[in-house]
Protein backbone atom coordinates (compact mmCIF):
# COMPACT_ATOMS: atom_id res chain seq x y z
CA UNK A 1 0.00 0.00 0.00
CA UNK A 2 1.56 2.93 -0.85
CA UNK A 3 0.68 6.71 1.03
CA UNK A 4 -1.17 9.08 -1.39
CA UNK A 5 0.82 12.06 -2.91
CA UNK A 6 0.75 15.47 -1.84
CA UNK A 7 -0.80 17.82 -4.40
CA UNK A 8 1.37 21.30 -5.20
CA UNK A 9 -1.25 22.77 -3.20
CA UNK A 10 -1.17 20.26 0.30
CA UNK A 11 2.38 20.58 0.28
CA UNK A 12 1.92 24.56 0.48
CA UNK A 13 -0.84 24.71 2.61
CA UNK A 14 0.83 22.29 4.89
CA UNK A 15 4.47 24.29 4.40
CA UNK A 16 1.91 27.14 5.93
CA UNK A 17 0.63 25.75 8.55
CA UNK A 18 3.84 24.35 9.84
CA UNK A 19 5.42 28.06 9.41
CA UNK A 20 2.33 29.76 11.46
CA UNK A 21 2.77 26.84 13.88
CA UNK A 22 6.56 27.59 14.93
CA UNK A 23 5.86 31.45 14.43
CA UNK A 24 3.38 31.22 17.28
CA UNK A 25 5.80 28.37 19.23
CA UNK A 26 8.56 31.23 19.02
CA UNK A 27 6.47 34.20 20.02
CA UNK A 28 4.91 32.05 22.74
CA UNK A 29 8.51 31.13 24.01
CA UNK A 30 9.26 34.90 24.31
CA UNK A 31 5.95 35.82 26.07
CA UNK A 32 6.95 32.67 28.89
CA UNK A 33 10.52 34.61 29.14
CA UNK A 34 8.99 37.79 30.10
CA UNK A 35 6.71 35.39 32.26
CA UNK A 36 9.89 33.59 33.52
CA UNK A 37 12.07 37.05 34.14
CA UNK A 38 9.25 38.18 36.50
CA UNK A 39 7.97 35.32 38.27
CA UNK A 40 10.89 32.98 38.31
CA UNK A 41 13.73 35.40 39.71
CA UNK A 42 13.98 33.68 42.95
CA UNK A 43 14.73 30.23 40.74
CA UNK A 44 17.11 31.60 37.60
CA UNK A 45 18.90 33.79 40.46
CA UNK A 46 18.59 31.41 43.09
CA UNK A 47 21.90 29.43 44.86
CA UNK A 48 24.10 28.00 43.00
CA UNK A 49 22.76 28.74 39.50
CA UNK A 50 25.07 31.51 38.61
CA UNK A 51 22.77 34.07 36.79
CA UNK A 52 22.73 37.35 38.67
CA UNK A 53 21.02 39.18 35.75
CA UNK A 54 18.72 37.78 33.32
CA UNK A 55 20.81 38.44 30.16
CA UNK A 56 22.71 35.99 31.90
CA UNK A 57 20.14 33.31 31.59
CA UNK A 58 18.96 34.41 28.26
CA UNK A 59 22.54 33.87 27.12
CA UNK A 60 22.53 30.24 28.46
CA UNK A 61 19.28 29.99 26.02
CA UNK A 62 21.53 31.09 23.27
CA UNK A 63 19.08 34.09 23.00
CA UNK A 64 19.93 37.26 22.13
CA UNK A 65 19.90 40.20 25.72
CA UNK A 66 19.19 43.00 22.99
CA UNK A 67 16.23 40.98 21.01
CA UNK A 68 14.55 39.94 23.98
CA UNK A 69 14.84 43.73 25.62
CA UNK A 70 13.22 44.73 22.36
CA UNK A 71 10.04 42.39 22.19
CA UNK A 72 9.73 43.04 25.97
CA UNK A 73 8.83 47.38 24.71
CA UNK A 74 7.58 45.82 21.97
CA UNK A 75 4.60 43.81 23.43
CA UNK A 76 4.59 46.66 25.96
CA UNK A 77 3.16 48.95 23.25
CA UNK A 78 1.16 45.98 21.51
CA UNK A 79 0.04 43.67 24.24
CA UNK A 80 0.56 40.00 24.63
CA UNK A 81 -2.64 38.89 22.50
CA UNK A 82 -1.96 41.78 19.71
CA UNK A 83 1.64 39.77 19.72
CA UNK A 84 0.61 36.30 19.25
CA UNK A 85 -0.90 37.14 16.34
CA UNK A 86 1.50 39.49 14.58
CA UNK A 87 4.49 37.83 15.96
CA UNK A 88 8.37 38.04 16.98
CA UNK A 89 9.82 39.93 13.89
CA UNK A 90 7.14 42.97 14.19
CA UNK A 91 7.07 42.80 18.02
CA UNK A 92 10.89 43.84 17.95
CA UNK A 93 10.85 45.86 15.64
CA UNK A 94 7.52 48.07 17.63
CA UNK A 95 10.34 48.03 20.78
CA UNK A 96 13.62 49.27 19.10
CA UNK A 97 14.94 52.49 21.08
CA UNK A 98 13.33 54.47 18.08
CA UNK A 99 10.47 56.43 18.66
CA UNK A 100 7.77 55.34 17.27
CA UNK A 101 4.15 56.66 17.05
CA UNK A 102 1.22 55.14 18.44
CA UNK A 103 -0.40 55.44 14.80
CA UNK A 104 2.56 53.92 13.09
CA UNK A 105 2.15 50.87 15.55
CA UNK A 106 -1.69 50.91 15.04
CA UNK A 107 -0.93 50.39 11.28
CA UNK A 108 2.00 48.08 11.29
CA UNK A 109 -0.04 45.77 13.09
CA UNK A 110 -3.25 46.16 11.33
CA UNK A 111 -0.82 45.15 8.05
CA UNK A 112 0.38 41.98 9.97
CA UNK A 113 -3.16 40.85 11.28
CA UNK A 114 -4.41 41.47 7.56
CA UNK A 115 -1.14 39.22 6.46
CA UNK A 116 -2.18 36.71 9.08
CA UNK A 117 -5.83 36.48 7.76
CA UNK A 118 -4.73 36.34 4.28
CA UNK A 119 -1.60 34.26 4.01
CA UNK A 120 -2.23 32.54 7.60
CA UNK A 121 1.27 33.14 8.33
CA UNK A 122 2.72 36.57 9.93
CA UNK A 123 5.64 38.78 8.00
CA UNK A 124 9.17 37.88 8.20
CA UNK A 125 11.35 39.62 9.53
CA UNK A 126 12.65 41.36 5.23
CA UNK A 127 8.51 42.09 5.48
CA UNK A 128 9.15 43.55 8.18
CA UNK A 129 11.80 45.75 7.73
CA UNK A 130 10.25 46.94 4.54
CA UNK A 131 7.61 47.64 6.52
CA UNK A 132 9.57 50.36 8.36
CA UNK A 133 11.02 51.63 5.40
CA UNK A 134 7.54 52.48 3.92
CA UNK A 135 6.53 54.04 7.27
CA UNK A 136 8.74 56.59 7.57
CA UNK A 137 7.39 58.09 3.81
CA UNK A 138 3.54 56.25 4.25
CA UNK A 139 1.27 56.52 1.80
CA UNK A 140 -2.61 56.16 1.97
CA UNK A 141 -4.01 52.82 2.62
CA UNK A 142 -1.76 50.04 2.62
CA UNK A 143 -3.23 47.82 -0.48
CA UNK A 144 -2.91 44.06 2.00
CA UNK A 145 -5.45 46.46 4.19
CA UNK A 146 -7.90 47.43 1.34
CA UNK A 147 -8.13 43.58 -0.03
CA UNK A 148 -8.13 42.42 3.78
CA UNK A 149 -11.63 45.06 4.10
CA UNK A 150 -12.72 43.78 0.63
CA UNK A 151 -12.43 40.22 1.88
CA UNK A 152 -14.60 40.82 4.77
CA UNK A 153 -16.96 42.69 3.26
CA UNK A 154 -17.48 39.65 0.34
CA UNK A 155 -17.50 37.32 3.36
CA UNK A 156 -20.36 39.63 4.79
CA UNK A 157 -22.42 39.77 1.64
CA UNK A 158 -21.62 35.84 0.69
CA UNK A 159 -23.27 35.24 3.86
CA UNK A 160 -26.15 37.45 3.58
CA UNK A 161 -26.41 35.52 0.28
CA UNK A 162 -26.61 32.09 1.59
CA UNK A 163 -29.41 32.81 3.83
CA UNK A 164 -31.34 34.23 1.41
CA UNK A 165 -30.95 31.21 -0.77
CA UNK A 166 -31.88 29.46 1.97
CA UNK A 167 -35.11 31.20 2.45
CA UNK A 168 -36.24 31.51 -0.87
CA UNK A 169 -35.34 26.82 -0.95
CA UNK A 170 -37.91 27.66 2.36
CA UNK A 171 -40.40 29.23 0.35
CA UNK A 172 -39.77 27.03 -3.17
CA UNK A 173 -40.38 24.10 -0.74
CA UNK A 174 -43.43 25.74 1.04
CA UNK A 175 -45.41 26.18 -2.23
CA UNK A 176 -44.90 23.10 -4.10
CA UNK A 177 -46.07 21.43 -0.98
CA UNK A 178 -49.45 23.68 -0.91
CA UNK A 179 -49.02 22.96 -5.23
CA UNK A 180 -48.58 19.02 -4.60
CA UNK A 181 -51.60 19.38 -1.91
CA UNK A 182 -54.24 20.97 -4.51
CA UNK A 183 -53.18 18.29 -6.90
CA UNK A 184 -53.45 15.74 -5.01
Amino acid sequence: MTAKRMTLDEIVAECRRLRALAEAAETAYFIFLMKVETEYKDVWSGAGTGYTVFDQFLGSLHESPGRYANFVRGVKRTGAERALKIGVPLVTHIGRPETISTKVVNDLCAKAEATVEERGVAPKEQTVKDWMRQAKAPDDEPEIIKRRNELQRLRKENAELKALVAKLKAENAALKAKQHKKAA
